[in-house]
């Protein structure tokens, strides 16, 4: 198919799956789509959609899945009023980098894509944001205490080596004073 989503398609009441995915769509999504209270599951990805994603799509309480990936869609996606209880899958351009200047906002997202075809679970990438932020944060605070400790160690360091010096320099002296002494009393016993 090519052309327009037509705004006629909202005549269609009992409506509940969309499925115009994989065609030469163009143009908008019509606004009156969320008058198509019956929809459970809508996919419009892979065309040339552009524009914004209507907010009477927010009021759609029983969609089930929605996909508008591959498009060039901006702006924020409605929050939708679905129930959180049943299982749900919403794919959008939401990540990057974007065919956009920014990536499509959308909160109830389960999968982001991006321009390169490449998708990502966000609960995968919210898990990949907290362990890069452990990361970080352990990487700091190591890099503290290796600094605390560098910083403490050498007034230790510096005691420690004055003792050694002091215990070799006794040594090596108290050594020599002794061995004089054995080879001034070995002068003159021959």
């Amino acid at each position: 198919l090519s052309g327009r989503i037509s705004s006629s398609i909202t005549e269609l009441e009992s409506l509940e799956v969309i499925d115009l995915n994989n065609n030469d769509l163009k143009g908008n999504i019509p606004k009156e789509i969320g008058r198509l209270q019956h929809l459970s599951h809508v996919r419009f990805s892979y065309n040339e959609l552009t524009g914004e994603v209507p907010l009477g799509l927010g009021n759609l309480s029983g969609l089930e899945l929605f996909h508008l990936h591959s498009n060039h869609i901006n702006g924020t996606l409605p929050n939708l009023k679905i129930q959180k209880t049943t299982a749900f899958v919403i794919i959008a351009d939401c990540g990057s980098p974007s065919y956009l200047n920014a990536a499509l906002e959308c909160p109830d997202c389960t999968m982001c894509c991006n321009s390169l075809g490449e998708c990502q679970n966000t609960e995968e990438a919210k898990d990949g944001l907290l362990e890069q932020a452990v990361v970080v944060i352990s990487s700091g605070l190591a890099f503290f205490v290796i600094v605390a400790i560098i910083s403490v160690v050498p007034n230790k360091l510096q005691k420690v080596q004055s003792i050694i010096f002091r215990i070799t320099h006794y040594t090596l002296f108290s050594g020599l004073h002794i061995q004089r002494d054995a080879e001034f009393e070995s002068i003159g016993e021959d």
